[in-house]
């Protein structure tokens, strides 16, 4: 996994634009119940696909996961803002079988968010960043933090 805290900002656009850029997929050969069974892999995915599989709805692709590492209690660190890209492209199911992004905000359990809805969490992390930075101007310069609208303080 790759920490956002501990990876270069230009790191993370690497890792953003591997994932985003159009490619060819590469063709990956899969045990699925003793058979071996070639199929298409994005070229995003980072998943080694060396387990044997029950079905075809079981085969699933995988980008490396981000993070934000946080401080915590007595300095330790937590990861928090977890995202990868995922996809079962053989599920029986509309909300992934087709690449989506899976996120997990606190280390707690996976939410799968399509692009759009993704990109609106995103820009909401980013106005919440504008928020931490007043209450920090608080303790520094003196100033009283404004309420903003959708970001409790």
């Amino acid at each position: 996994m790759s920490t956002i805290s501990n990876v270069s900002a230009e790191k993370v656009r690497a890792i953003l634009a591997d994932a985003s850029t159009p490619g060819p997929n590469r063709q990956v050969t899969i045990s699925v119940r003793g058979q071996q069974v070639t199929v298409d892999c994005p070229p995003w995915c980072t998943h080694p696909h060396d387990e044997t599989y029950r079905t075809l709805d079981d085969v699933s692709h995988h980008s490396d996961e981000i993070s934000l590492t946080t401080p915590s209690y007595r300095g330790a660190t937590e990861q928090a803002l977890t995202a990868r890209l995922s996809v079962w492209p053989f599920a029986d199911d509309p909300e992934t079988d087709h690449p989506f992004i899976a996120f997990d905000a606190v280390g707690d359990e996976y939410a799968q968010l399509t692009p759009a809805a993704f990109t609106a969490f995103a820009d909401q992390v980013i106005a919440h960043g504008y928020a931490l930075r007043a209450l920090a101007a608080v303790i520094t310069s003196g100033a009283t933090p404004a309420p903003r609208s959708g970001v409790e303080l």
